[in-house]
């Protein structure tokens, strides 16, 4: 009887289940057969940087925000660095993403409170003014 490889997947993954289910420690016994998180290409962050922050911005702000992101990603500048780094950091873990160091920092390691309540990170890039609130209306 052929057995398909999903199948076959499929039952050894319920097996380690019976196995590690009752032991101690059992949190990331599946972490290996998880997909990494892909790394986004660089231009494509800058580019969904820019049309995030485009509504929140005046014309002259958001022609200042595309000037210094371009910077940033220019061949040689910061973002092709930082990038690269990023990629070999990843690439020295081969079996966890990218993000999972940064997550465990900053919002496990250093912060014991409720988290459902207080770990739903978010980003506020100015506080808003009246003429936030009035665009917005």
């Amino acid at each position: 009887r052929r057995v398909s490889r999903g199948a076959a997947a499929a039952a050894a993954a319920r097996r380690a289940a019976r196995i590690h289910t009752n032991s101690k420690g059992c949190t990331f016994v599946f972490q290996r057969s998880l997909r990494k998180l892909p790394i986004p290409k660089l231009e494509e962050t800058c580019e969904r940087y820019v049309k995030m922050v485009a509504p929140l911005l005046s014309a002259d702000e958001l022609a200042e925000t595309k000037r210094r992101v371009e910077r940033f990603a220019a061949p040689g500048g910061d973002g092709e660095r930082l990038h690269k780094q990023l990629v070999e950091r990843d690439a020295a873990e081969p079996n966890n993403s990218f993000i999972n160091e940064f997550w465990s920092d900053m919002y496990l390691r250093d912060m014991r409170q409720a988290l459902p309540i207080n770990v739903n990170p978010f980003l506020q890039l100015r506080a808003p003014s009246d003429a936030d609130e009035q665009r917005a209306a």
